[in-house]
């Protein structure tokens, strides 16, 4: 339930999608969450709830959301009770809900340390004890008098600007990964307890702590009760739990608390999300479903459908000989898990029969059927493709396909204008060694050098300074050949910060590496799709604590699927760190790579100068108006392939 740091291409659930023949096992990709549930009035509890202490401060309530976005705030009004972050809404909006009658409570955390909070600056290295590697947060030593001190006397007074009525208290289940924490922990809810009596204060899980939390506590979350989330696979799934929630109506009937079931499921899985209400009632606990990001308030209205896999998407590719790939990503949003589902692909005004296969959809998951179409038509063609149990399930997808597509027609490439200088990359007759040595580049040119103030694209603060070349600065080189795209850059850092690696390594030094790898094909386009890519490229820390890593965030792609195919390599030196990368073109969907072919690029060095701060600071860039408009790829440099000189 932590927060989502930055607005990211998100996020961190990436997949490969590799080739395969029409009857080929599919490969699964994340869920893409469709749009808000319609709005209808919330499903009140149907079994009555445990009864409440009478110094209860919450008080009984039917329904309530978690939402962690911005901009929903009148959504909000339908619900007793609304656990939101500290910036989630203004003071008036707070404000406005509670006259309507719906209690407001502030999220905070109490067992783990999140570099985008304004005390992070004053987390003391000596209470860490780990990394949460799903959300990049650090582990605290809740037993530190320092930690308490900084929540009770900095964090909690901050949040309190704004008048909530209460605290969501998450992370408390650091104590099972780390049981010396747990007197700490302990000391840490009654001292909140005591300082702000008048507080409502809502516990997240920490079972084993809740005999002792629960007289200065007022509810109990029981997050993913019902339900599972694999942040590898970007996968939702039920959980059939019996022993803890027996054990959690208990404690909570022994004490007189509210009990809170938070799951997780696709929006359109109404089976999954009754299933989760109905457990919740079985118990007496107030539930709510959402997805797992949690920025979106849903609003249930749960009644029978039947599933309904359909095609979330068409892409096209050129293979090694020239015939088209093309992709269909089906979706299964329905009610159920989707057996044996006939898909049929066709093409032309006809409807001539490309290939056909059957699958299996399981709820709330994606899939990928990749089809090859020899010698593809050189005119539009429209294209179908049909999912469904039977044609009154049937779901058509109907979109167009045209060889530019998938081959460019080089002298009419339309180009970028003004965003920066052209990039060039030279093809190689021998591809480098990924070592983090560039002695390999030496007889290359640059492709770019990012040392000047006009190319600085964005800072945190109005006050953030760039200090000059030896503050941040970098010099990068290209390269391609017929399998793949090289990356190299020489950083210059005075001062190296990384504490975090994988999806979060943002929040430290790196370089950021733009592609976009369909130029023409959506050139007006000025939000990221399937064919733009952000790389991510880490040296690790100095001190060994954080690991060289790389990662992609945009597009949403499973890690497992392309760490296996990217090689990366770094080297720490004198005054920074040098990267070197082979990116193949397979992962690259769209290329089919050519002398004189254009891309979308931009080069971005990022700045972390605080010592022991996780966070974002400054960004450098070769196409400096796009840091500051995250994922448009208008605003990213040209890049060229070029053939190796004679």
């Amino acid at each position: 339930m932590r927060d989502k740091f930055q607005t990211l291409g998100v996020s961190a659930l990436t997949v490969l999608l590799v080739a395969c023949g029409a009857n080929a096992t599919p490969t699964p990709v994340p869920t893409i969450p469709p749009p808000t549930a319609a709005e209808v009035t919330p499903l009140p509890s149907a079994t009555p709830l445990i009864p409440l202490s009478p110094s209860n401060r919450l008080g009984p309530i039917k329904n309530y959301t978690v939402y962690y976005g911005v901009g929903q705030a009148e959504a909000l009004t339908k619900f007793d009770l609304a656990i939101v972050q500290p910036k989630t809404l203004t003071a008036d909006e707070v404000r406005q809900l509670q006259a309507g009658g719906t209690k407001v409570v502030a999220y905070l955390s109490v067992g783990e340390a999140e570099g985008n909070r304004p005390w992070w600056p004053k987390v003391d290295y000596d209470w860490i004890l780990g990394r949460n590697p799903n959300w990049g947060s650090l582990y605290i030593d809740a037993g530190q008098v320092g930690w308490q001190d900084l929540l009770l006397n900095e964090a909690i007074p901050h949040i309190l600007q704004v008048p909530f009525d209460g605290l969501f208290l998450d992370t408390l289940d650091t104590v099972d990964v780390f049981p010396k924490t747990l007197e700490g922990m302990v000391t840490l809810v009654q001292r909140m307890r005591a300082a702000y009596p008048q507080l409502i204060l809502i516990q997240n899980r920490g079972f084993s702590v809740l005999d002792r939390t629960a007289p200065d506590i007022d509810a109990l979350m029981f997050e993913a009760m019902s339900s599972n989330y694999d942040f590898s696979a970007g996968r939702y799934s039920r959980a059939e739990r019996e022993e803890e929630p027996n054990r959690v109506r208990e404690a909570a009937t022994k004490h007189g608390l509210v009990v809170l079931s938070l799951d997780y499921a696709v929006p359109d899985d109404l089976a999954t999300i009754q299933w989760c209400y109905d457990r919740a009632h079985e118990y007496g606990f107030v539930p709510y479903v959402s997805t797992i990001n949690l920025d979106r308030v849903y609003v249930h209205e749960l009644t029978a459908a039947e599933p309904n896999p359909r095609p979330a998407q068409v892409l096209f590719q050129a293979d090694a000989e020239g015939n088209a790939l093309v992709t269909v990503r089906l979706t299964n949003w329905g009610l159920a898990d989707a057996n044996a589902v006939p898909i049929r692909l066709l093409t032309g005004r006809e409807h001539s029969l490309l290939a056909q296969t059957t699958l299996d959809l399981p709820s709330g998951q994606n899939l990928d059927w990749e089809v090859t179409w020899p010698n593809p038509p050189e005119a539009l063609t429209l294209v179908r493709v049909e999912a469904g149990l039977d044609p009154e399930h049937s779901s058509v997808l109907e979109t167009t396909f045209q060889a530019s597509q998938i081959t460019v027609n080089l002298a009419d490439q339309r180009l970028r204008k003004d965003n920066g200088d052209d990039l060039h990359a030279q093809r190689l007759t021998t591809p480098p060694t990924i070592d983090g040595d560039l002695s390999d580049w030496a007889a290359l040119s640059p492709a770019a050098t990012i040392d000047q103030s006009d190319q600085v694209g964005w800072k945190e603060t109005p006050e953030t300074q760039w200090d000059g070349p030896s503050d941040l600065s970098a010099v990068a080189y290209l390269g391609w050949d017929a399998e793949a795209l090289y990356l190299a850059a020489r950083v210059t850092d005075d001062m190296l910060q990384q504490q975090l690696w994988g999806e979060g390594l943002w929040k430290g030094d790196h370089l950021e590496f733009w592609l976009d790898t369909a130029l023409q094909s959506d050139f007006d386009e000025a939000t990221p799709s399937a064919d733009d890519f952000q790389f991510g490229f880490s040296p690790g820390s100095q001190d060994g604590s954080a690991p060289a890593d790389f990662a992609i965030w945009q597009p949403a792609l499973l890690r497992a699927d392309y760490e296996s195919l990217i090689n990366y390599a770094s080297q720490f030196v004198a005054d920074g760190y040098v990267i070197e990368a082979r990116i193949p073109w397979r992962l690259l969907r769209g290329v089919t790579p050519q002398p004189g072919l254009a891309l979308g690029v931009a080069v971005d060095p990022s700045d972390t100068d605080t010592p022991k701060r996780a966070a974002q600071e400054l960004i450098m860039s070769t196409a400096p108006a796009s840091p500051a408009h995250w994922g448009d790829p208008t605003l990213l440099n040209n890049l060229f392939l070029e053939e190796v000189e004679p």
